[in-house]
């Protein structure tokens, strides 16, 4: 395989997810502060300010929107047309916790997967602790 371009990220703290829209033709990149649009036709790179809490762990296109989940349990909806992030979901609206096995404490899970059916109603969300002193794992699947 032959590199074809390559992009620097202005920060590139803990890259840990990408996702590519085939309709738009571009990247989304996440890492602990920021998410990046990449258009590799013009070498174009637009940033998001503001990341999910704990940074971005997994992202997903669906029609105008990209889905983010984020490292303390939140689910985040990025309008592509408007620019802007329509909806939060956090942790206890999603009913996502899990033990700490030492402190014996509740703390949201981190959403390091999510995928949308082919009807694009319904949101499958899979993760875990962030923490690596901590055990679990979290499925659920949204309607």
């Amino acid at each position: 395989m032959n590199e074809i371009s390559s992009f620097i990220l202005p920060n590139n703290d803990q890259l840990s997810c990408l996702s590519w829209d085939e309709k738009g033709n571009c990247f989304a990149v996440g890492t602990l502060e920021n998410i990046f649009f990449i258009d590799p036709r013009i070498s174009q790179i637009y940033e998001i300010e503001k990341a999910p809490i704990w940074g971005t762990r997994s992202l997903t296109f669906q029609n105008h929107t990209l889905t983010i989940g984020g490292g303390r349990g939140s689910i985040e909806f990025f309008d592509l047309r408007k620019r802007n992030m329509r909806i939060t979901l956090q942790g206890k609206q999603l009913n996502a916790c899990l033990i700490d096995q030492f402190k014996n404490k509740q703390f949201p899970p981190a959403f390091y997967t999510h995928n949308w059916d082919h009807t694009n109603r319904r949101l499958f969300i899979g993760g875990g602790p962030l923490l690596c002193s901590s055990k679990g794992c979290y499925a659920s699947i949204f309607d």
